[in-house]
């Protein structure tokens, strides 16, 4: 094993399990709020449960990376893999990224899919973003 991906995860958890286990929870505690324009509480919830659960996360929001658009999401990095949690992505109503739409809430990323992903929320064409600068680079003249 890449002895940087296991620093990643000392604790040897299954980041795929934790996910899964955290959006879980956040939709049951969040059941009876709209997901529509609620993208901030929802994203929120679901950051604060994965940080429970040591997972390696970020909130992002658009406006952040200097868009005129305000939407938050999760992204997680689990042993050198991206993945990005969304449980408001439907409200978006685009189809061609069915693991947010089908309800997982989240997806395997890579540089392609975020770009996609931010490209769709928008409503218009991006690119040039990395899974790597999005989750390590500065925002605001803070880190994470």
């Amino acid at each position: 094993m890449d002895i940087f991906k296991m620093m990643q995860n000392v604790r040897g958890i299954n980041i795929q399990e934790e996910i899964e286990n955290s959006i879980n929870i956040t939709k049951e505690k969040l059941k009876d709020l709209t997901i529509n324009r609620m993208c901030h509480v929802y994203n929120s919830y679901l950051f604060e449960e994965m940080k429970k659960r040591h997972l390696n996360v970020r909130l992002v929001n658009l406006l952040d990376l200097g868009f005129d658009f305000k939407h938050y999401f999760v992204l997680v990095n689990g042993e050198g893999v991206f993945y990005l949690a969304d449980l408001t992505y439907e409200q978006f109503c685009n189809q061609d990224l069915n693991s947010l739409m089908s309800g997982e809430g989240y997806m395997r990323l890579n540089d392609y899919l975020l770009n996609k992903f931010i490209s769709f929320v928008l409503r218009k064409q991006v690119a040039g973003f990395t899974c790597d600068d999005l989750f390590y680079m500065t925002i605001n003249g803070r880190n994470k």
